[in-house]
């Protein structure tokens, strides 16, 4: 039964309780009646504050474990606090959700923070209490985000695969994003063939985030224009990027 539906049978109970201890009083004082009256009255009031309690009870929250780094050890008694960024009048402006306890994390590094019963309006981010370090980026309008795997310094190994449908000549250059060396290219001469061309350990994302895009691939043939491929890199796994020569 839902809390309105409660409260309004809690509502019509009571008073039909009232009435009839009226009744009795003024008509033959049945004393062990009306003492039953008042107990179920008692019962009924306990019930019409309980539905009212239920409203306001939080019923969406982040959960899971914080870690050092991939196989690392957890972060214990860290304090953590939920925070959307609002972008609706063109700013980033801080927006306190929730914050957790001074020692959000347990001994095992995990942690559970409430944060009411709304669908927040603007992406969130997991921080580290006393100051603006993000652990990882959420998308808003999830209701319940469950057994997060966060770190506090996050890195994977990212895998790029060439995918030939064409495979040019020796005249032809590919240009593309090297991730082994952050902010530099790599040139590769044709003719191209289907296969790694490379892997990058260790790389450090920045932001991870829960399920969005966070990470563009950037490539050129000739120095024509350029192609982005975007893809999540989660921490902790080998993500694999295809690029397509065609």
């Amino acid at each position: 039964m839902q809390n309105k539906e409660r409260i309004a049978v809690a509502g019509f109970l009571i008073s039909d309780t009232l009435s009839r201890i009226f009744t009795q009083t003024h008509s033959c004082f049945n004393i062990l009646q009306i003492m039953k009256n008042l107990l179920t009255l008692s019962a009924l009031c306990v019930l019409f504050c309980g539905c009212g309690k239920n409203d306001t009870t939080p019923t969406t929250y982040v959960s899971g474990h914080l870690y050092e780094t991939c196989g690392g050890a957890p972060v214990k008694n860290r304090g953590l606090y939920i925070y959307q960024l609002n972008a609706a009048i063109g700013t980033i402006n801080t927006n306190i959700l929730a914050t957790g306890s001074t020692d959000s994390t347990d001994s095992t590094g995990y942690f559970k923070i409430p944060y009411g019963t709304k669908n927040p309006a603007a992406r969130l981010e997991l921080r580290l209490e006393g100051g603006n370090y993000a652990v990882i980026a959420l998308p808003a309008n999830l209701q319940i985000i469950d057994s997060l795997k966060v770190y506090l310094h996050s890195t994977c190994n990212i895998v790029v695969r060439l995918n030939v449908i064409n495979p040019f000549t020796n005249l032809d250059t590919l240009y593309i994003n090297d991730y082994r060396n952050p902010g530099e290219n790599l040139k590769v001469a044709g003719p191209f063939l289907s296969d790694i061309l490379y892997s990058a350990n260790n790389y450090n994302i920045l932001l991870p985030t829960y399920s969005a895009n966070n990470t563009r691939m950037g490539y050129s043939l000739n120095l024509n224009t350029a192609v982005y491929k975007e893809f999540n890199a989660k921490p902790c796994i080998d993500n694999e990027v295809v690029v397509d020569i065609q």
